[in-house]
């Protein structure tokens, strides 16, 4: 297991994610999965990708409780 793995990510040089918010979590993930990917393109034979692996500037509602999900649904 790498440092990134244990939750020792530069960005949390302790591995504390306190105060970090859903769009940090979100990128750090999709910044791990990139690299990632872009290791078995180069060492493993992946598939390469054009551009951007994942899609950009998209975010998901979080549904946070009962009201919220049903209002969502009309």
């Amino acid at each position: 297991m790498n440092n990134t793995q244990k939750g020792n990510h530069r960005d949390y040089p302790n591995g504390d994610i306190k105060n970090k918010t859903v769009g940090d979590m979100v990128g750090a993930f999709q910044s791990i999965v990139t690299v990632e990917y872009i290791r078995g393109v180069k060492n493993m034979g992946w598939t390469p990708f054009n551009g951007k692996l994942l899609q950009r500037n998209y975010y998901e509602h979080i549904i946070r409780n009962e009201q919220i999900n049903q209002h969502s649904k009309i």
